[in-house]
């Protein structure tokens, strides 16, 4: 399939933001919202289970995003080469790569509430992720660093040898430098506006990350890296238990089209809504793998979240997010749910806009 060349400077981030959401997006985005705030009430059951979730989850998402790059080690050879979550041995560059994307997914998984989505978070854990390489494959002074020589999208025919640039990605030099500028402090200044939901922003922060394509090697795996971080850090703590990147694998078709078609259009008027389609059905497919296997039935319990919620609201109107945060001790993220669902029922809303947002009863 043909995409075309796509040159030049690419609208930021911001542009990306602008996208009028289609209502299949708004749809998909309200339910992982509400699976988020099922899992705050549940995620205190079957913690045994979690564990062992979570041991898989780091070796499956290791094997699918590497293999998703042309490595070729099932999750059953990289179980028998691991030492704890170690490579006893790395034999070639396939290991290597499983080797360098466990260590930074552990890291991640481990450390997340810490770290912050900046560009020395990003190198350092470019850094990591390719320490097992031979120099021969990537330069010891190209890992955490950004791309020093062009690195443009290709297709390559395999039968005939042939090659083809789908994507021109940004320059390497002062131009990758300020886009990943302006790329972290759009994502940062965004992240917490109440006008975006989280999961937009997010994935307007990966797909012009991928655009820019800012290292020498590696791109697609730092991509679903800071997918997961980006989610950590908003308190979608259950993407630890299942892998996206084995969906993404299973959909490696469908992912490259969805990134291309909002690619394409980062020249012109960026659209997000493909990629972030795309997006969302992942999230949704780990949301229905977790239902099946930990969340307990228990009716009413949303409503109770609810409830607590608009009491706080209803004694101290008019209330910041961050007011109801440490009052009520629910999770942002699913405060922000909570909100939104409440606005949309009209029984409260929202004065202002972006961060210093305040919210009432509507009356």
């Amino acid at each position: 399939m043909t995409y075309g060349i796509i040159y030049g400077i690419f609208y930021g981030m911001k542009n990306l933001l602008k996208t009028q959401l289609s209502p299949i997006t708004l749809k998909y985005i309200q339910e992982v919202g509400g699976f988020n705030e099922l899992w705050e009430i549940s995620k205190d059951a079957n913690r045994e289970i979690y564990a062992g979730l979570k041991k898989t989850t780091i070796i499956t998402s290791a094997g699918a995003s590497t293999r998703i790059e042309g490595a070729h080690l099932t999750d059953e050879e990289i179980v028998q080469k691991l030492e704890g979550l170690h490579i006893k041995k790395i034999q070639d560059r396939d290991e290597a790569e499983v080797a360098g994307y466990i260590d930074c997914i552990k890291y991640i998984f481990d450390h997340f509430q810490e770290l912050e989505v900046s560009e020395h978070t990003i190198r350092s854990l470019h850094q990591m992720m390719c320490s097992y390489l031979a120099n021969d494959v990537l330069p010891p002074d190209q890992r955490g660093s950004y791309k020093n020589i062009p690195n443009s999208v290709v297709k390559i025919d395999h039968a005939t040898g042939e090659s083809e640039v789908i994507f021109e990605t940004t320059p390497p030099g002062v131009q990758t430098g300020t886009e990943m500028k302006d790329l972290v402090g759009d994502y940062n200044e965004f992240i917490g506006d109440p006008n975006y939901s989280d999961l937009e922003v997010i994935a307007a922060f990966i797909v012009k990350f991928l655009a820019i394509h800012p290292f020498r090697d590696g791109n697609g795996r730092m991509g679903r890296l800071l997918t997961n971080l980006c989610l950590l850090k908003r308190g979608y703590e259950f993407c630890m238990y299942t892998s996206h990147e084995k969906i993404v694998e299973d959909n490696k078709d469908a992912y490259y089209i969805s990134l291309r078609q909002t690619q394409a259009t980062l020249k012109t008027a960026p659209d997000l809504n493909p990629w972030l389609i795309f997006f969302l059905k992942v999230l949704g497919e780990q949301i229905g793998f977790l239902k099946k296997l930990l969340i307990p039935k228990k009716p009413g319990r949303l409503t109770a979240l609810a409830d607590k919620t608009l009491e706080v609201i209803r004694t101290n109107q008019p209330v910041s997010i961050g007011f109801l945060e440490r009052q009520t001790g629910i999770k942002r993220v699913t405060l922000k749910n909570i909100l939104s669902r409440l606005k949309d029922e009209n029984i409260i809303e929202m004065e202002g806009s972006r961060k210093g947002s305040l919210y009432r009863i509507k009356g």
